[in-house]
């Protein structure tokens, strides 16, 4: 999934704030839009043939639609996972969302570095990934992002950190 980038400043001359999530490509009214058409057009389908004699049609319609809103339903609860990078004063705060679940984090802001590793696997350089890592704790951060908005968050980011320490 294409993933999308937004930085603002908050109140103050420390306060930094992030907001990393997904492209959400399609709205829920949209989704249910989709779902609804392929419903109806299987169920169509599904009745020609039966009518024609090949009931059994029927009921493999109505398996796929069950796949099929299973895996809406797993778009749709994902669709807005993302995370939130806060850094004021003496705290970064990162709230990571994943499904319904929402978990936050805090570091010490003079004690946290960003840590850039690169995978096993892939192309050189596309595939590497953002850790924030102090207070004996590891946290990925940035993971829906491209790899050009990756690496301009990194930039913005380091940059807030240092501004942050210098002062």
């Amino acid at each position: 999934m294409v993933s999308a980038l937004d930085a603002q400043a908050l109140a103050g001359p420390d306060a930094v704030e992030f907001e990393v999530r997904r492209n959400c490509s399609l709205s829920p009214r949209a989704l249910m839009g989709v779902f609804g058409s392929m419903a109806g057009l299987a169920f169509v389908f599904g009745a020609a043939f039966a009518a024609m004699g090949a009931w059994m049609v029927l009921p493999f319609a109505g398996v796929e639609l069950l796949a099929l809103a299973a895996a809406f339903l797993l778009y749709g609860v994902h669709a807005t996972d993302g995370e939130r990078v806060s850094l004021a004063g003496e705290v970064l705060r990162v709230e990571v969302s994943r499904g319904r679940a929402i978990h936050t984090y805090e570091f010490a802001r003079h004690a946290v570095r960003l840590v850039r590793e690169a995978r096993a696997y892939g192309l050189p350089g596309r595939a590497d990934r953002l850790f924030l890592v102090g207070g004996g704790r590891r946290l990925e951060v940035g993971r829906h992002l491209g790899y050009e908005r990756r690496a301009g968050f990194e930039t913005d980011l380091r940059a807030a950190l240092m501004a942050t320490r210098e002062t």
